[in-house]
């Protein structure tokens, strides 16, 4: 008889640990699943791989170059990388930390700010595809941000000194590089519609930190729109989005603007501002009226993804996004995570 109980009990034990076990599978089953992709969703792709922070990628006009700023070697260099076989290459050595690379309209040239001769900064032109032919400006203002206007002017972001207001200058591109002024306003991310008529920012105060080679910059709650040549005052962009706006780019088709969006305090810092996580959004805007209108705001990451920086090319979106403590380079769609037809029921409209 307590034989018999004795096989029992352990008979009873075997199968309540199965039943733990069959559960236990079934429960890591469950979140395997859910920890996988949607098959819907379109994730950004990585361009760069390594420890090292890559960032501010530009995509050459065919396509099959991508160039970005790595600080693999210590100080900020640029790299240009074959995307077919994955391979990068620094592009040029100024001897000190640049930042800020830009691609011209027509593919030729590759602007970029440079601090080896001037700690402030310095903005400097190469031709591509080489890094060759370097030319920079002779002027003793900081260089912080630049854009290419057309093929041979550039709109140069600076500042005569620290306690100086923020200037916009007209660089054109020849033997030598000469500027002018173009606009005398405080402001930040200046982004040129393809037509080279329309100056969009984002509207600073009085003070603001210089901008050089760092992942973060400003985010204002407006953008504002200029029209090059014009008397008339800015024209304000409200999104109709929570929290701060910033580092506007346009399409290469003019039909869209991409933004950065930050929602919340994520660095619990005291203020939502661009060293939060930032979601990428794109705005459809019209330019053919008095003043630019834009319409619904699409998102195209959520916020698992801090994505800044974005640079629209002829056919996908380059980025720069971290989701662990390194910087990469990634790639998506021009339409985002969500094709454009779930986007059209109402997936991109409100944050995730």
């Amino acid at each position: 008889m307590l034989r018999r109980r004795r096989r029992g009990r352990v008979a009873l034990a075997l199968a309540l640990g199965l039943a733990f076990a069959l559960l236990a599978a079934r429960a890591r089953s469950a979140r395997a699943q859910d920890d996988e992709p949607d098959d819907d969703l379109r994730l950004p792709e990585r361009l760069t791989v390594g420890v090292a922070d890559d960032l501010l990628g530009q995509l050459s006009g065919d396509g099959q170059t991508l160039y970005y700023v790595s600080n693999r070697n210590t100080t900020n260099q640029l790299f240009a990388q074959t995307l077919a076989d994955g391979r990068a290459r620094q592009l040029f050595d100024d001897d000190a930390d640049v930042t800020w690379p830009r691609i011209s309209p027509d593919g030729k040239w590759l602007l970029y700010i440079s601090f080896g001769e001037r700690a402030a900064g310095q903005l400097c032109v190469r031709s591509l595809p080489e890094g060759g032919a370097r030319r920079c400006l002779e002027d003793p203002s900081a260089a912080l941000q630049a854009e290419w206007i057309d093929g041979t002017h550039i709109a140069l972001l600076s500042r005569q000194s620290i306690e100086g207001d923020l200037r916009l200058l007209d660089v054109t591109l020849s033997a030598t590089l000469s500027a002018r002024p173009l606009l005398d306003r405080n402001l930040t991310s200046p982004t040129l519609s393809p037509d080279g008529r329309w100056l969009i920012y984002v509207p600073v105060e009085r003070y603001v930190e210089s901008v050089g080679p760092a992942f973060a910059a400003h985010a204002g709650p407006r953008l504002e729109a200029v029209l090059l040549g014009s008397s008339k005052p800015p024209t304000p962009i409200d999104l109709d989005l929570p929290g701060q706006v910033g580092q506007p780019a346009f399409a290469r088709d003019g039909r869209s603007l991409y933004v950065v969006q930050f929602f919340s305090d994520s660095n619990h810092d005291g203020v939502i501002d661009a060293a939060d996580h930032g979601v990428l959004f794109r705005v459809p805007i019209s330019l053919s009226g008095d003043a630019p209108t834009v319409g619904v705001p699409e998102q195209l990451t959520d916020t698992s993804w801090n994505c800044q920086y974005p640079a629209p090319a002829a056919d996908r979106l380059i980025t720069t996004c971290s989701q662990d403590k390194d910087l990469d380079v990634y790639a998506l769609p021009l339409d985002g995570e969500v094709p454009q037809q779930q986007g059209a029921r109402g997936t991109h409209a409100t944050p995730r």
